[in-house]
């Protein structure tokens, strides 16, 4: 009886955890692609990418590590739209273009900043699933590489 009550339980899980994949999958092939700022003549935009493959654990904290820096280190910049956080699923075709231009390969956060909505510099992040076990380390990686691209630093 026990195997019975178990082996339901489980299928259960099961039948419930692929419906959720299934879900999610569909709502990322739904949403937008990234797109750049719109050129603006002497608008200065930083946007901060963070571009991910299929999520987990490890990869839901840095994208709310890196989100909570975003809103609240620079809640000025974001209220008045000259910064912003983009999440991106890589590997999704709509933003193929994207993960090419940055050569993405693995999880990481890219800061880009903009100027007349143009590309003038960029901070790539490829730490951060190295980082990811340190939550102080990673929130400092985090803060000198965003700061670096609103300051208009890069590489």
């Amino acid at each position: 009886k026990i195997k019975t009550i178990l082996g339901k339980g489980l299928m259960a899980f099961l039948l419930i955890s692929v419906g959720v994949a299934i879900g999610k999958e569909m709502a990322a092939r739904s949403a937008p692609a990234a797109a750049e700022p719109a050129a603006v003549p002497g608008e200065q935009k930083v946007v901060v990418y963070y571009m991910h493959g299929f999520p987990c654990v490890t990869c839901t904290f840095i994208e709310t590590t890196a989100r909570r820096i975003v809103h609240e280190d620079c809640a000025e910049a974001v209220a008045d739209g000259t910064m912003e956080f983009v999440s991106l699923n890589y590997l999704e075709p709509a933003n193929a273009a994207l993960a090419d231009r940055y050569n993405v390969g693995s999880n990481m956060v890219i800061a880009v900043r903009f100027e007349d909505g143009r590309e003038v510099a960029r901070v790539r992040l490829d730490e951060v699933m190295e980082l990811a076990s340190n939550a102080d380390r990673l929130a400092d990686y985090l803060r000198r590489g965003i700061r670096s691209a609103l300051e208009g630093g890069g590489q």
